[in-house]
C-alpha cells in the first residue's frame, strides 16, 4: 500500500513493521467511522453491543461478536489493497492508527 508522500512504485514492508500493521486492523475496524462503512458497504452485521471494558479491545469482544468482526475483516481486506484503501478514504482514517505502536511512527 503507498502511504501519502510515498511514490507508486512497488515497496516491501520490513516482516516487524508489518506485523505492527496486522495487529492493528483490528483496532481499526473497531473504529466507529469504519464500522458505519463496513456495514453500509458490505451489508455484513456489526457486533451487537461493545464490551463493558473502556478500551474495547477485539479480546473483550463475546465470540460471537469476534466471529463477526473477522468477518468483517476478511470481507476489509478481500480485494487488497483497493477495498480496505478505498473505505479508509471514503471514512476519512489516515494511516496513524495502523502504525500508532510503531517508534517512531513513519513518516
Amino acid at each position: 500500500m503507498v502511504w501519502p508522500g510515498q511514490d507508486a512504485g512497488p515497496s516491501e514492508v520490513p516482516a516487524l513493521e508489518g506485523f505492527d500493521v496486522l495487529h492493528q486492523l483490528p483496532a481499526v475496524l473497531l473504529l466507529p467511522e469504519v464500522q458505519r462503512g463496513v456495514v453500509a458497504a458490505s451489508g455484513l452485521p456489526g457486533p451487537g453491543r461493545r464490551p463493558d471494558r473502556r478500551n474495547g479491545s477485539f479480546e473483550d469482544f463475546s465470540l460471537a461478536d469476534r466471529r463477526l468482526l473477522l468477518t468483517q475483516l476478511a470481507w476489509l481486506i478481500g480485494e487488497w489493497p483497493g477495498r480496505f484503501v478505498g473505505l479508509m478514504r471514503l471514512q476519512g482514517v489516515t494511516r496513524r492508527p495502523l502504525v500508532i505502536n510503531m517508534s517512531p511512527i513513519p513518516e
